[in-house]
């Protein structure tokens, strides 16, 4: 900030204040000014937290044992001794054992609060697509020689 004070006042503010149209001496000084600003205060895309969509089984208290998980992870990493790597699988393992009963927990209240067929079988299909999100087919199929045969 000090720099861009410094160039604004080593700036010959003499196109503003002489010229006679108010337009022409405002668009003189927006000029001047953005070409200063983007010199000393560039704009850039601050990336914030990734915001991936929660499950609707997974509560404050579970997001904040995935962090601890997390942090205890980069601990294992950056100090991987023996202590470190058994405190991290038994938090992850204790974790994913509480995920899983939760999630079996919001299906069956789900599946006993359902009201309409419709309901269940979005939930029935919600489920089902979860899992079968992995499994895909290739788009073309080579054969041994590494010529293109057409699709699957």
């Amino acid at each position: 900030m000090l720099k861009l004070k410094e160039a604004l006042g080593d700036v010959g503010w003499s196109s503003v204040i002489d010229e006679m149209d108010p337009d022409q001496s405002l668009d003189n000084f927006y000029n001047i000014l953005t070409e200063k600003l983007d010199k000393f205060c560039p704009y850039r895309n601050l990336k914030g937290k990734r915001q991936t969509p929660r499950k609707p089984w997974v509560n404050a208290s579970l997001l904040r044992s995935i962090n601890e998980k997390n942090r205890l992870y980069k601990i294992k990493l950056k100090y991987p001794t023996e202590i470190n790597i058994i405190r991290f699988k038994n938090y992850k393992n204790l974790l994913v054992r509480i995920l899983r009963e939760n999630e079996r927990v919001y299906y069956a209240n789900s599946f006993k609060n359902s009201d309409s067929p419709r309901k269940t079988w979005n939930l029935i299909k919600d489920k089902i697509e979860k899992k079968n999100k992995k499994l895909s087919h290739p788009e073309v199929l080579i054969n041994i020689n590494c010529v293109e045969v057409g699709e699957p």
